[in-house]
């Protein structure tokens, strides 16, 4: 019973020994197999994790409202072409005219006209000198000035002048043309002549026309009236001294300007100093009346005398104009003129009874011997019979003489 059990035992325990070398055996070979599959492992890049599921992108889609306006931004901008090809066709058509409301010098309308329609107009509006004077006024004085005295005209230039609204910006152009379709009021377009000045022609024409005009100022003083055929009271004259220079520039400003709409622009104002005169009594003046035969002394504006006289002839008429008292002398000598009706006369005569002139003499500004003096031959006062002179009987022409002072108006109509 003993050794049975112990056999036993001897057998279990090599059944366990075995059991555990096998399982040893099958460690050892699992371990080679996962180093040498770990190894494998080793040599193989890792791959990539994968990304979490909410970091993917997803795919965009356009939204409708997007798709939307993209569609009308394309619209518009076929729209917009076709517009422009329309504005380019019919600004085309268009430029082949004068632009509406335009007009020539402020005076012509000459819208719709074509080029040619324009030159042929401006050309004989040029040759009938129409449009074409300048009225330059200084004082109370006025003067023409043709623009062909002082440069050329250019109706060329002109014409340029009626189609240069097409060649503004485009956009401008875009706007008027709006603005034609919803009625709204179009911009006059204004168009002058055009004139290339010479500028010494220029000058030399203001100074021959301020040498007409340049006067000093007169106070009041006597003056003709043909209706009454006598002496009126001439009103104070302003002194005018025009300034050249100025004036010259000025006209040239204005015939250098276009788009002035003003019809009158050509009436010029020329640059003038005017000055005042001085205040003085009218005064005395003679006045000698050779249709009416007689000599009236004015004093203050009214006649205070008259006397019948003798003018001058036929051929030897007295001379007539505005005239002024040079000198008076109380004894005068006759000097033989040397003229036909003096022939066999004596050279000098001296003061006395049969002295041709009498006894006092009123000289007369207007040169040639001419005189008012007094005479013995009262029979002819009356109607013309001298050879220049005014004859008054002795007895006037000393009342006369006595009366008036030397430099007052002698004005002889």
């Amino acid at each position: 019973m003993a050794k049975g059990s112990s056999k036993s035992t001897v057998l279990k325990n090599a059944q366990r020994v075995a059991a555990a070398t096998s399982m040893d055996s099958v460690a050892i070979n699992a371990g080679k197999y996962d180093a040498k599959n770990r190894t494998k492992q080793s040599e193989v890049k890792p791959a990539k994790p994968a990304s979490p599921a909410h970091s993917k992108k997803p795919e965009k889609k356009m939204s409708a409202a997007k798709k939307a306006l993209v569609v009308c931004v394309a619209a518009m901008v076929v729209v917009f072409g076709c517009c422009c090809f329309a504005f380019a066709s019919v600004e085309e058509t268009r430029s082949q005219f004068v632009p509406e409301t335009t007009m020539l010098d402020g005076q012509i309308d000459i819208s719709g006209m074509t080029r040619d329609q324009l030159h042929e107009l401006i050309t004989r509006r040029v040759n009938s000198n129409i449009g074409t004077t300048i009225t330059l006024s200084a004082g109370d004085a006025s003067h023409s000035i043709e623009m062909s005295e002082i440069g050329a005209i250019d109706i060329d230039a002109t014409v340029e002048q009626a189609f240069a609204p097409y060649r503004d910006n485009p956009v401008v152009r875009v706007f008027v043309m709006i603005g034609e379709l919803v009625g709204a009021e179009p911009e006059t377009h204004d168009v002058n002549l055009a004139c290339v000045v010479d500028h010494d022609a220029l000058v030399n024409r203001v100074a021959a026309i301020a040498q007409q005009t340049n006067t000093p100022a007169k106070s009041a003083g006597y003056a003709y009236d043909e209706a009454t055929n006598a002496l009126v009271i001439a009103e104070p004259m302003q002194g005018v001294m025009m300034d050249e220079a100025t004036t010259v520039t000025r006209i040239e400003n204005v015939l250098g300007a276009s788009g002035n709409g003003d019809p009158n622009r050509l009436a010029i104002q020329a640059e003038a100093t005017l000055s005042e005169p001085e205040l003085q009594p009218i005064g005395q003046a003679i006045f000698v009346d050779t249709r009416g035969c007689r000599v009236s002394l004015y004093e203050e504006g009214e006649v205070v005398a008259t006397y019948p006289c003798t003018p001058g002839m036929s051929g030897y008429a007295t001379p007539k104009g505005d005239f002024f008292l040079s000198y008076k002398d109380s004894a005068p000598t006759w000097y033989n003129p040397h003229s036909a009706w003096s022939e066999g006369m004596e050279e000098t005569i001296g003061p006395g009874p049969s002295n041709p002139l009498g006894l006092r003499a009123l000289a007369v500004s207007c040169g040639g011997g001419i005189f008012l003096h007094g005479t013995t031959n009262t029979g002819g006062l009356g109607s013309p019979g001298s050879h220049g002179c005014v004859r008054l009987s002795n007895n006037n022409i000393v009342e006369l003489y006595d009366r008036v002072s030397t430099g007052i108006p002698i004005i002889i109509r």
